[in-house]
């Protein structure tokens, strides 16, 4: 890569709060062009918003030292940071640290530490990313974005990691609101607090009154990227303890948002207090959440027989699906209430948009509401984890809002997820599995095929 190469956006440091989906109509769209094929750090970039595919698929072509550098990647997606530290670190051993190859390097690094509470480590990286980006022309969205992982990460820095105190698993109960969403209640400095359940959530999240009262310690200010706005405005806090299905951490970020951001715009209000996200369930290892509304930690009871169908970019966790028929890697959010597919999928796909309906898409969640553009896909079929479902109309994005990010190829939400009598996630050996179709509970189904 050379100092005049530019970079396309890179993943912005997010926020991945409870993301409302509202459908309103609209006119006839525009068809997406199919992309030209990507050159080597382009696949990079990919592969930091979740698109792993074609770093693997290259994993063999490559020089040495850019293999060793995908191999960081890779590892960083199967939580393995301390191999993504050390062959990123080989990398730029081999590389001038100040030239633009070492531009992934320093992202992955970010990436790695940050996902293991390596903080001091994520601010030095992200630093770097943002100074060699700036350098080599990044544009302005890869700028802004490793600028918010700077700061974040900064305000994390002074605080101890988050650590397990203690972990006896303990079946919990929880509800479904009425958006959909999973809310059980957590023990938060030892106050009882109702949060939503949303594995898609890079840290958890509470609204500015409620961390007034759960006592929390303020480390300043940052801004972070969510479901429906490119930059919200936050402040970084830390919780002395959370206890929650048997589990007890200790120094647990926070994000702290207005109470007006986390209101959503459903009939008769809607409002959330709290989130609980990826890295308590991370410190949980496997947890199975059951339809009929129970959570149930089973830390050790995975196999790695079957293969992973999960990996993870920078925190935000993507499975292996294929939907009718195309492989891709979707961000797994159990706050999301609605499945979609991104504006990347449509334009790596194009055919798959003729002769389907457009109409205008109303995104709401922390910080606000946008809009978006995008084509319903009828009876689209969609296999994950051995198992198929049908939905009777999935949105395709033709275009991202100017305020909200896409995530990758897209979105695996709870329409999904609800679909099936339990659903697993096992970080230890990076699956997703699903239990029986709740339309086979009481009739046998007919056997789904396996895609490897």
């Amino acid at each position: 890569m050379t100092e005049t190469n530019k970079r396309p956006a890179a993943r912005r440091s997010r926020l991945l709060a409870a993301s409302l989906v509202l459908l309103i109509t609209g006119a006839a769209g525009p068809v997406a062009q199919a992309e030209p094929p990507m050159a080597p750090p382009d696949l990079f970039d990919a592969a930091s918003e979740g698109d792993f595919a074609g770093l693997e698929a290259a994993l063999p072509t490559l020089s040495p030292d850019w293999a060793q550098l995908a191999r960081a990647r890779l590892a960083a997606g199967r939580l393995d940071e301390d191999t993504a530290l050390s062959l990123a670190d080989a990398f730029l051993g081999q590389h001038e640290g100040g030239r633009c190859e070492a531009v992934p390097a320093q992202a992955i690094i970010a990436d790695a530490a940050f996902a293991s509470a390596r903080y001091a480590r994520a601010f030095a990286a992200a630093k770097a990313h943002r100074e060699l980006l700036q350098r080599c022309h990044g544009d302005t969205a890869s700028v802004e974005g490793a600028a918010m992982m700077q700061r974040l990460a900064e305000r994390l820095a002074p605080a101890p990691p988050q650590r397990v105190a203690a972990f006896t698993p303990a079946t919990t109960p929880y509800t479904r609101d009425k958006a959909g969403l999973p809310r059980s209640y957590v023990s938060i400095n030892g106050h009882l607090q109702e949060a939503v359940l949303d594995t898609g959530a890079n840290l958890s999240v509470v609204s500015a009154s409620t961390a007034r009262r759960l006592g929390l310690h303020p480390l300043g200010k940052a801004r972070v990227g969510s479901s429906s706005r490119a930059g919200v405005a936050v402040q970084v806090a830390m919780a002395d303890t959370l206890h929650f299905a048997g589990l007890t951490l200790e120094n647990v970020a926070f994000l702290i948002l207005d109470d007006a951001q986390l209101e959503m715009p459903l009939p008769g209000g809607y409002r959330i207090d709290a989130i609980v996200g990826f890295p308590v369930f991370r410190a949980m290892q496997r947890v199975r959440f059951d339809h009929a509304g129970t959570l149930v930690p089973e830390p050790g009871a995975g196999s790695s027989t079957r293969g992973r169908n999960l990996l993870l970019a920078g925190s935000d966790l993507f499975v292996d699906v294929r939907v009718g028929g195309i492989a891709a890697q979707l961000h797994l959010d159990s706050g999301g209430n609605n499945s979609s597919l991104a504006p990347a999928f449509a334009t790596r796909h194009p055919e798959i948009l003729q002769g389907l309906a457009t109409s205008r898409q109303r995104l709401a969640g922390a910080g606000g509401a946008t809009e978006r553009e995008i084509a319903l896909w009828p009876q689209a079929r969609m296999e994950v984890d051995d198992h198929s479902i049908m939905l009777p109309a999935l949105p395709v994005a033709l275009g991202a809002s100017g305020d909200a990010r896409s995530r990758g190829q897209g979105v695996l939400g709870n329409d999904v997820l609800n679909a099936f009598d339990h659903w697993t996630l096992d970080l230890e050996h990076m699956r997703l599995e699903l239990g029986t179709p709740l339309e086979c509970s009481e009739a046998p189904c007919p056997s789904t095929k396996q895609h490897t």
